[in-house]
């Protein structure tokens, strides 16, 4: 019974922390620069003038602390997302959203890919985004009476796979053919707009 006392008192305490809060932005720097095996406790104790297990006291694992980076950045891109998609244009705003995609995405990925639970929150999130990107798309095309050929959920899958190749591309400096492909989508995405509007009239 105590442990699960000192547990609960922990946990409560942990989640607010502003120590907490510092830890989990440093190793998103980590992760965006160097990737995530980079981020240890050894280092991040050593960048707060902390001991080591201090930072094992608010992550049991260097793979939770890692997780509370994706909740983090999940949090912030739902916001942006949610906030994007209110434009009358909700499939060019999927488009440039490519803008927040980086490198710190991919190796969220290499990290899902060794990790259950990383992978379970990956999960978690990767559904939600494309629930709420379906729904918005959905809304539009019902709004302007457009039927479409191609399912809601396909054009979302779709255009966010090109775009978040561009990005992971673009990390690595690898430009060949960006920008005929980037050409092409937003003329598509012009005539698609054009379409909405001569629908609604």
């Amino acid at each position: 019974m105590k442990g699960k006392k000192r547990g609960t008192i922990r946990r409560l305490g942990v989640e607010s922390s502003k120590t907490r809060a510092r830890l989990i932005e440093a190793a998103a720097q980590i992760i965006r620069k160097e990737g995530y095996a980079a981020v240890t406790a050894g280092r991040l104790a050593e960048k707060f003038g902390l001991k080591r297990h201090i930072v094992h006291y608010y992550f049991h694992t260097m793979e939770d602390l890692c997780i509370a980076v994706m909740r983090r950045q999940g949090e912030k891109v739902r916001e942006l997302l949610t906030k994007s998609l209110e434009s009358g244009e909700p499939l060019r705003a999927l488009w440039e959203h490519r803008h927040v995609m980086s490198a710190t995405t991919s190796e969220f990925i290499a990290l899902a890919s060794h990790r259950k639970a990383a992978r379970a929150e990956m999960k978690r999130h990767t559904e939600e985004f494309r629930r709420i990107q379906t729904e918005a798309v959905e809304r539009h095309l019902k709004l302007h009476g457009i039927e479409s050929a191609v399912p809601p959920i396909v054009i979302v899958i779709g255009l966010l796979s090109l775009a978040q190749s561009l990005a992971v591309e673009a990390e690595i400096n690898i430009s060949m053919g960006h920008a005929e492909t980037e050409a092409i989508v937003d003329e598509w995405l012009r005539a698609f707009a054009r379409k909405s509007e001569s629908a609604s009239h």
